[in-house]
């Protein structure tokens, strides 16, 4: 690993990058409320307790839009098995306590059974579980021929599901590369390390033996950040990942219920301390000599700013902006001079940020890396239909706005005149929310986005960004109006409503004072797609051809959180016309037994 002013990564660290999980939950109908208040410990009783002590639970998916609801509470770390067994083909979908999704499983079990095995924390799970064919709109569609024509496990019928839960302690390795040697006398569902992190790291993990283990990494929420099977010596695992200061945990397994049972393997950790170089104010070089080499420089950010990110060279580079913790905020291949990377953001946060610089493919050779930083001037953007005038009046040269909202808002951007324009809408944090270069007049472009209350920013440059069209004067638009809401009650009347060229999309609030599953579609002959955000405003589900005739929309889910709830619905293609809105909650006594 050569150094010269920049520290060297491999490329998995893009696993890294994407720390998180979706939040999306393809799923379809929901089971009853009930008349308890929602409490920590109060829950509707269509929820079956989940034991995880192995006993079998029977259920019954009766029709493709069934589904069973579990839910189990865990005081203290604990490693989770759970799977069906049975002819059905199901799927289990885990939800934290708010109802959003924290891993998903069709697939892993006997035949066409679900399995999933995760590592929780101590708090409140749901565990739902119903057919592949119900929970992905045309995809399931597409799964049940598929099923016809090779075979597969039935959409309807009985089935069993087991969950094992262990309290997990990890054992504590260092990552000075000593083995540490681990016995298996039976098959088990995996075994834990964890180790802790104080300076940005440079992490190698493996097993050695004949033992053919899978191994993944486990960022200190449990959420798997890279995983392994085959990358190591014979069946060993093997990774490499630049890892943030916090606590971390490996996971070891057997691959498949077919390998033998017993057996032993080492277990290697390995660490190195990065001394990661600042970007020097004349530029700094690099060169990536190797495929899987990345290389990394930080930024120090004392106070909001502009950040101007590039590199110059023969080298096609590819570059990412990380926060302190290592989140993504921002990333571009080939919007610099000839192939390399510029990028342009708000350094909104004080303190370090990090730039990772790697080659397209399997490209090497050298580079230079530039960074400027200029205090954040950004003019104050009214959503009033005001419009504001604007001029790039040198090349690669941006315009800032800013403006802050206190409501849920339907919010249009555009510019307009002889500038070939490009928009980029950002939060707080700086990361992108939408970016376009047409969509408006002639070469302008045109943002059209629902924002929640926060602060954000609106940033103006040419589409060029050398030459004689990389300059010129601009008229900045922006307007805003708090969305108006009809009311959707969940298990009340349908709702009729329309969409056409004019109004495309509606706006409904749910507002949820208890625990409850919903079943929330539309019917009718338009095209329909639906996105459902709890009171935060995050995206907790969203459909597009989940409904009827695979046009209509179809979301299901656990509205656990008292609050408000806005449903938005849009006309996924330019089909326009009327539709009917249901929002459906099943009677305890219609509701199938867990």
């Amino acid at each position: 690993m050569k150094q010269q002013d920049h520290t060297t990564l491999p490329r998995s660290t893009s696993a890294l990058i994407r720390i998180g999980f979706a939040a999306v939950l393809l799923v379809s109908v929901a089971h009853a409320s009930s008349s308890a208040r929602l409490t920590e410990s109060a829950q509707p009783t269509w929820i079956g307790q989940l034991p995880l002590d192995g006993t079998p639970q029977e259920g019954i998916i009766g029709t493709a839009d069934d589904a069973d609801y579990f839910s189990f509470n865990l005081r203290e770390r604990t490693a989770v098995v759970i799977y069906t067994t049975g002819g059905l083909s199901s799927t289990g979908t885990l939800l934290d306590s708010e109802g959003h999704e924290v891993v998903r499983s069709d697939l892993g079990g006997q035949g066409s059974n679900f399995r999933m095995e995760v590592l929780l924390w101590p708090g409140e799970y749901y565990l739902r579980v119903d057919t592949s064919s119900s929970s992905s709109g045309l995809g399931g569609f597409i799964g049940a021929l598929f099923g016809l024509f090779f075979g597969g496990g039935s959409k309807t019928g009985s089935y069993n599901l087991h969950a094992d839960g262990t309290a997990v302690s990890p054992t504590e390795v260092s990552l000075d590369g000593m083995p540490h040697q681990v016995s298996l006398e039976e098959k088990n569902s995996g075994d834990y390390f964890q180790f802790e992190l104080t300076e940005v790291t440079e992490t190698v993990i493996y097993t050695s033996g004949e033992f053919d283990t899978v191994g993944a990494l486990l960022n200190s929420e449990g959420l798997e950040l890279a995983s392994d099977d085959d990358g190591g010596e014979g069946n060993n695992f093997h990774i490499s990942e630049i890892l943030w200061p916090g606590q971390y945990y490996v996971r070891t397994a057997q691959l498949s219920s077919f390998s033998s049972p017993a057996g032993s393997y080492s277990l290697y950790a390995e660490g190195t301390t990065l001394t990661v170089p600042s970007v020097s104010s004349s530029g700094s070089t690099g060169e990536i000599e190797e495929e899987d080499e990345r290389d990394l420089f930080q930024i120090e950010v004392g106070e909001p700013s502009v950040l101007e990110i590039y590199t110059t060279g023969d080298l096609d580079t590819r570059g990412v902006l990380l926060d302190s913790d290592g989140r993504e905020v921002a990333s571009n291949d080939d919007g610099g001079e000839r192939f390399n990377f510029r990028i342009s953001t708000v350094a909104a946060r004080q303190g370090l940020y990090y730039v990772g610089v790697s080659a397209h493919g399997s490209e090497t050779g050298s580079y230079s890396l530039h960074a400027g930083t200029a205090p954040l001037s950004a003019t104050s953007l009214s959503l009033d239909t005001s419009t504001h005038e604007g001029a790039i009046e040198e090349a690669s040269g941006s315009d800032y706005f800013a403006f802050e909202l206190t409501a849920v808002t339907e919010t249009v951007i555009s510019s307009s005149g002889g500038l070939n324009s490009v928009g980029e809408l950002l939060d707080s944090e700086g990361r992108v929310v939408a970016s376009k270069d047409d969509g408006g007049e002639g070469r302008n472009f045109r943002i059209s986005e629902v924002l929640w209350p926060g602060q954000y920013y609106m940033r103006v440059r040419a589409y060029w960004r050398s030459g004689p069209f990389a300059t010129g004067s601009y008229t900045l638009h922006a307007q805003g109006s708090a969305v108006s809401e009809g009311e959707l009650s969940p298990g009340g009347s349908p709702v009729e409503g329309a969409l056409d060229a004019q109004d495309l999309q509606d706006y409904f609030h749910i507002d949820v004072t208890e625990a409850m599953a919903v079943a929330i579609y539309t019917t009718g002959g338009i095209d329909t797609a639906g996105v459902l955000y709890d009171p935060d405003g995050r995206v907790i589900e969203s459909n597009d051809d989940g409904g009827e005739d695979f046009v209509n929309f179809r979301i299901s889910t656990i509205l656990r959180r008292p609050g408000r709830y806005i449903l938005r619905v849009l006309a996924s293609s330019t089909s326009y016309g009327s539709y009917t809105l249901h929002s459906e909650v099943p009677s305890a006594s219609t509701a199938s037994a867990p």
